[in-house]
């Protein structure tokens, strides 16, 4: 397995079934994490995890966010939504 050592990754949807485990996986494997979330107070409560509140379809917000980091995980999925809308959210 590689090492997450010194790794810092973003994690959108951080608050959600997939993000917050997603989040533990990576704390326990030794990253720093930049929780993504809506709502202040909505990330996982774990030391190495720093909760970013905002919209990540938000260009501005996205490019702060990301700033300095090795990766991104998208946890959140637009369900229900056009084609155009999910890749928006998931790819682009």
């Amino acid at each position: 397995m590689t090492s997450t050592q010194s790794l810092t990754v973003v994690v959108t949807g951080a608050n959600g079934f997939v993000g917050a485990r997603t989040c533990a996986a990576l704390v326990e494997r030794g990253a720093r994490v930049r929780a993504v979330v809506r709502r202040a107070g909505a990330a996982p409560r774990l030391d190495g995890v720093d909760e970013r509140v905002g919209d990540f379809g938000d260009p501005a917000f996205a490019a702060e966010v990301v700033d300095g980091t090795q990766a991104v995980v998208t946890t959140v999925h637009p369900m229900g939504s056009d084609r155009r809308t999910q890749h928006r959210v998931a790819v682009e």
